[in-house]
C-alpha cells in the first residue's frame, strides 16, 4: 500500500475479554496516520449514540480523545438481541455517505432561480441577473469548480472578503461618517449558501438580551426523576462533545457549572464532558442573573443591593446633602446610573416572592431620601410621588405587561413561545407574564 493511502481495517472486540486504551491505542498505531477501522467493538457509550456507557466505552473513548480521532456512527441502533428483555443499541461504528462529487446540476439551477435579482453585488461586480442569465456551459463549468473546491478542501481567499460601503440614516448629516451604517457585501452567489443562527441578538430589530434570559429553558433537561434528567443532559453533551471535537473546540470542563433546580433536598447525578466531571454548584450567575438552585432570587436581589450601595457610595458627592446639584439633576441622576442596576432582568426576577422585592424597595426609599434630604416625618408613599418615580412593585407590573405585549409580536418564533405555558405555576409566586 502506497505510503499515502488509506488503510482500511475490519474489527471485531470479544465482549467477554477485557480491553484497555493502551490495546486500543497499539491497535490504532499498526494502522498508520490515515486509516478507516469499522466493525463490532462491543464498546458502548453517549458519545457515539449509545443508551449506556460501559468501561470499554469509556477505554475506547479516552483513546479517541487522545489520539484525535473521529468516531463516525449512524446514531441507529446496530444490534439487535435475541432476548425480548434486552434493548437494541449502538456497538458498531460504521456509517454510509453520500458521494458530495456527483452530479448535482439540478440542484444548482434551483439555487440560481430563486436568486434576489435587486442584491447588489460584491467585489467582483458579478450580480444575480448575469448569473441567472448564464448558459449551461458555464453552470456546467461553475459545478465542476465547486466540485473541485470541495476535493480539494480550498476555496478563494477572495469568497472570505467583503466590500464594505456606507449607508447614510434617514435625516441624519451625509457629511458625517457616525451619521452612517456599514454594510457588508459578499459574493452575491454566495449569500444562499450561509447559515445564520436565528437567535441573533444584535443586527436585528427588537431583539435584546432578554428573550435569551427567558429562554434558558431550551437548555434545560426538566423531569421528575434525577437519574433521567442527568441522562438526557448526559445524551446532549455527548453530542456536543462531538461537534466541540470537529471543530477543534477545547472545553475547560471545571469552569463548567452543573446546577439542579428543584424544591427537593435530592441532587441530580453529576454530569461530564471530556471524561471530565462537570462542578455542581447551587447557585450561578448566567447573563448578569444570578439563579440560585430554588429560583427565590435571593441571591440576585442581594447582589443588586450590594451594588447600589457600592454605586451610591460613589455618587454620594453627587447626590448628598452637600451637593450643589439641583434635585431635578438629582433624580436625573438616580434614574441613569442607579435605577438600571435593578431594572435589567426585571421580566425574570420580578416574581420573587414580597420580601424580597422589599428589600430592594427598601433600597430605594433609603436614597430618594438621601437625594431629597427628607426629614423622618416624610412618607416614603410621597416622596415617590412628588419625584414621580414607581415603586418597584409597580415597575415590576409595569416592565412585564409591557414586555408581554411585544413578545406577542416578536419577529423571533422562540419568543413568541415564552407565552404558551403549560402545566402547574411553582408555589404561589408572582406571575410575571
Amino acid at each position: 500500500m502506497p505510503a499515502t493511502g488509506i488503510a482500511i481495517s475490519a474489527v471485531y472486540c470479544p465482549p467477554r475479554h477485557n480491553i484497555n486504551k493502551e490495546q486500543f491505542t497499539n491497535y490504532f498505531k499498526t494502522l498508520g496516520s490515515k486509516f478507516v477501522s469499522a466493525g463490532d467493538f462491543n464498546a458502548k457509550h453517549t458519545y457515539w449514540g449509545s443508551r449506556l456507557i460501559t468501561p470499554r466505552g469509556r477505554q475506547l473513548l479516552e483513546t479517541v480523545m487522545s489520539n484525535n480521532l473521529d468516531a463516525v456512527s449512524s446514531g441507529h441502533p446496530t444490534y439487535w438481541p435475541t432476548d425480548l428483555n434486552k434493548i437494541p443499541d449502538v456497538i458498531d461504528f460504521a456509517d454510509n455517505f453520500s458521494n458530495p462529487l456527483k452530479d448535482r446540476l439540478p440542484v444548482l439551477k434551483a439555487v440560481i432561480k430563486n436568486l434576489n435579482p435587486k442584491k447588489s453585488p460584491g467585489r467582483d461586480k458579478i450580480t444575480n441577473t448575469m448569473i441567472v442569465n448564464l448558459p449551461s456551459v458555464a453552470l456546467k463549468t461553475i459545478l465542476f469548480i465547486f466540485n473541485s473546491m470541495l476535493r480539494t478542501g480550498y476555496f478563494p481567499s477572495t469568497w472570505k472578503q467583503s466590500e464594505i460601503v456606507m449607508i447614510s440614516k434617514p435625516g441624519k448629516d451625509v457629511t458625517q461618517s457616525k451619521d452612517s451604517q456599514l454594510a457588508s457585501l459578499r459574493v452575491v452567489y454566495l449569500g444562499h449558501f450561509y447559515i445564520y443562527c436565528t437567535l441573533q441578538i444584535c443586527l436585528q430589530i427588537h431583539l435584546r438580551t432578554h428573550p435569551h434570559l427567558l429562554m434558558i429553558q431550551h437548555f434545560l433537561s426538566i423531569h421528575k426523576h434525577p437519574e433521567v434528567a442527568s441522562q438526557q443532559l448526559q445524551t446532549h453533551i455527548a453530542d456536543l462533545e462531538k461537534w466541540l471535537h470537529k471543530w477543534k473546540i477545547n472545553v475547560n470542563a471545571s469552569k463548567s457549572v452543573h446546577i439542579t433546580f428543584t424544591l427537593r433536598q435530592k441532587n441530580c447525578p453529576p454530569i461530564s464532558i471530556n471524561g471530565v466531571t462537570i462542578p455542581e454548584q447551587r447557585q450561578v450567575r448566567y447573563l448578569g442573573i444570578h439563579l440560585d438552585r430554588r429560583l427565590t432570587w435571593t441571591h440576585h436581589i442581594a447582589a443588586k443591593i450590594t451594588q447600589l450601595k457600592i454605586r451610591t457610595s460613589q455618587l454620594y458627592w453627587l447626590m448628598g446633602s452637600h451637593s450643589s446639584l439641583s434635585l431635578d439633576h438629582k433624580v436625573l441622576l438616580y434614574k441613569a446610573a442607579l435605577k438600571p442596576i435593578w431594572l435589567y432582568g426585571i421580566q425574570l426576577w420580578g416574581s420573587a416572592s414580597a420580601s424580597n422585592v422589599e428589600k430592594l424597595q427598601r433600597r430605594q426609599s433609603k436614597i430618594l431620601r438621601l437625594i431629597t434630604c427628607a426629614p423622618w416625618y416624610i412618607r416614603n408613599n410621597n416622596i415617590h410621588k412628588d419625584l414621580n418615580i414607581t415603586t418597584i412593585r409597580e415597575e415590576i407590573k409595569k416592565s412585564c405587561t409591557s414586555y408581554t405585549a411585544k413578545v406577542t409580536d416578536h419577529p423571533n418564533p422562540f419568543a413568541r413561545d415564552l407565552l404558551l405555558f403549560e402545566g402547574h405555576r411553582r408555589l404561589k409566586r408572582v406571575h410575571t407574564f
